[in-house]
């Protein structure tokens, strides 16, 4: 299973500034000041002339990227373009990787998610090797996915699963948020195989892991976090969106213990949810 990448909407507010108001706002793309006339703001209160509409924006917080509003960015070869205050924390080796993997997996089990297997691999992936990984890279997720859990068991000749394994892999260079985000995300899938859960429903399964990467952001409390959030929530997707909010009702009306309970009895959400 995957977390989806979720590209960032920047979405324009038209404004117009009154002639002989004073000094006009400074446009992000361009640096100059926007004077009367009708200019842009975006969700973080940036402000543009409307000639920038088409400025080239970072694909996680959706900041129009220049060096007046984001002092630049960076291209990543499989085509992502990331603002630098994005990349300033981006994840980009395998220790950091692993330690940031273990400080979600202790948050996750302070809300009852506590997963007692061993160690869990996690590896830091191309865009191109996740889409290969997992195999239908223009279905449901437009090639553009942050995380994937890969499963494993092993089974005797009668077909007696013997063993559980799980690997995670994550794409590289994510902002620490999103790829703590991505971590809580393949967490629960990893948790829930290897709890030996029954094949759940995608708006059960995805709504749930999308419940702990929601949480997760949460407890971050960055402008980053926030904004992320906010767009998870208001997802029109039917499986990641309307399954997070199912999910967010469950857990108000019967706390983290009755999801473990519930994910461990049933396939689906029950009547009401």
């Amino acid at each position: 299973m995957f977390a989806r990448a979720g590209l960032a909407a920047l979405i324009f507010t038209a404004l117009t500034f009154p002639a002989l108001a004073g000094t006009g706002p400074i446009c992000a793309a361009c640096g100059k000041e926007i004077g009367p006339g009708k200019y842009l703001q975006d969700q973080w209160k940036s402000c543009y002339h409307s000639e920038h509409s088409h400025i080239k924006r970072c694909v996680y917080c959706a900041r129009g990227i220049s060096e007046y509003n984001t002092h630049g960015g960076v291209h990543y070869p499989d085509g992502r373009d990331v603002c630098n205050i994005c990349n300033a924390s981006a994840v980009v080796d395998e220790e950091n990787a692993r330690t940031l993997l273990a400080r979600t997996r202790e948050r996750m089990a302070g809300w009852g998610l506590g997963i007692t297997y061993g160690s869990i691999p996690v590896r830091l992936v191309d865009q191109a090797t996740l889409n290969k990984l997992y195999g239908r890279s223009n279905e449901g997720n437009d090639g553009k996915i942050n995380g994937l859990t890969t499963k494993k068991w092993t089974k005797d000749p009668t077909g007696k699963v013997l063993n559980r394994e799980v690997n995670i892999n994550i794409l590289y260079g994510l902002p620490q948020e999103i790829y703590e985000k991505t971590a809580a995300h393949e967490l629960m899938h990893a948790w829930m195989f290897l709890d030996k859960q029954p094949e759940h429903q995608p708006a059960l399964e995805e709504g749930t892991c999308n419940l702990a990467s929601y949480y997760i952001l949460q407890e971050s409390q960055t402008p980053l976090a926030g904004f992320l959030r906010e767009a998870m929530y208001k997802s029109t997707n039917p499986v990641y969106g309307n399954g997070l909010r199912r999910a967010i009702k469950y857990v108000q009306a019967n706390n983290f213990t009755g999801m473990v309970k519930m994910l461990r009895a049933n396939k689906d959400f029950p009547s009401g949810y």
